[in-house]
């Protein structure tokens, strides 16, 4: 992570071609990018990427995304700031953290094949805070897979996320709020693979790592988000309506 932060001050040796690489692949080919990952780990010794450029330009589009949606929906330049507030700070990094840490969570020691802090015993017993097993479970000690790495899933998966929510849905926004079940059933379809797709390529991402198992519950909201859609559309209720009010009132 210093590593990181330190790149991010440094400009020039930020890789941004190698970031708008995977982005492409993960819109066409996403497991391809989780390959060049896999190499990485042979040569660097680290699942995490060291450059923080993917996510840089990842906040750009989000943030060019946010002036777009203000400009064309709203002439209030405090909602402009308010939507780059909402779309990059809440929704992709605040959430995202929140994501990272449970997936990290979840791959050292549900997902991963040994839980390494109930075997080794590697800890130090004289500290109060490593003698509770809940703080163990949730901060361990000698986790296998750096928290960086589920951050970097994150990323790859939001792009997904971006992609529908962001871009796809600012161009659809006049059709999916009128007022009829073709608009609801396009506008909940959307959300639903939009959603659907970040699970998917969030899968692909702990799938590759050869020392975890189980990945598959990883897509058990896929089939949550379908009975929702499905509720959702009959019921005649439009996400994309919805979300619309919620961030234009």
């Amino acid at each position: 992570m210093p590593k990181y932060f330190k790149r991010f001050m440094n400009f020039q040796s930020l890789d941004f071609e190698t970031a708008v690489w995977e982005m492409f692949n993960l819109l066409v080919q996403p497991k391809r990018v989780y390959k060049l990952l896999y190499y990485q780990r042979q040569t660097k010794n680290k699942w995490s990427r060291d450059d923080p450029s993917f996510a840089i330009i990842l906040s750009l589009l989000l943030t060019i995304s946010a002036i777009c949606w203000g400009l064309t929906y709203s002439t209030n330049i405090i909602t402009i700031f308010k939507l780059i507030l909402y779309m990059v700070i809440v929704d992709f990094l605040l959430v995202g953290l929140v994501v990272a840490t449970i997936g990290w969570i979840l791959a050292n020691n549900i997902l991963s094949q040994s839980n390494t802090n109930s075997q080794s015993g590697s800890y130090d017993s004289n500290k109060w805070w490593v003698n509770n097993k809940y703080i163990r479970f949730i901060f361990p000690s000698d986790s296998i897979l750096e928290w960086a790495y589920c951050f970097d899933v994150h990323c790859n998966s939001y792009l997904i996320i971006w992609c529908g929510l962001y871009l796809i849905q600012f161009f659809l926004l006049p059709l999916l709020r009128l007022n009829n079940w073709i608009s609801c059933l396009i506008g909940n379809t959307l959300y639903l693979a939009s959603l659907s797709y970040y699970f998917v390529i969030t899968f692909y991402g702990y799938n590759m790592l050869p020392f975890l198992t189980r990945t598959e519950f990883l897509l058990v909201p896929i089939p949550i988000f379908a009975i929702f859609w499905l509720i959702l559309t009959l019921s005649g209720f439009n996400v994309a309506n919805y979300m619309s009010d919620s961030y234009f009132g």
